[in-house]
């Protein structure tokens, strides 16, 4: 939620003027927390820009490229994180929860530590 500062002023410098400074920099800001592994965060901060942007939109004359802009910012920064994903998906199996548990650990109350 620390980036949503930064998607709101970047937002509405994009609905002044579009660059593609003003795109990339929200772009990774966006991909910063969707990267930082808390996906009802990144689900809240899109559904708060998508309110606020329609707001706006309301006393804008082009449209179309604001909201052009804004996708392209959304599916760029959707766009990284496979990539990351891809890079860590051979070492997944090395953690606890790549192995198989057996039954009476999986359905006891906690999991013991690793010894």
């Amino acid at each position: 939620m620390a980036w949503l500062p930064l998607l709101f002023f970047d937002d509405r410098r994009i609905h002044r003027y579009t660059s593609q400074r003003l795109l990339l920099l929200g772009m990774g800001a966006l991909a910063i927390e969707i990267l930082a592994g808390h996906p009802q965060y990144v689900f809240y901060t899109v559904i708060a820009a998508g309110i606020y942007t329609c707001f706006s939109l309301i006393q804008q004359t082009r449209r179309l490229q604001i909201v052009l802009g804004l996708t392209g910012m959304l599916v760029g920064a959707a766009r990284w994180r496979p990539c990351n994903c891809c890079r860590d998906w051979p070492r997944a199996g090395e953690s606890i929860r790549g192995a198989k548990l057996p039954f009476v650990v999986a359905s006891s109350y906690s999991v013991p530590p690793r010894t």
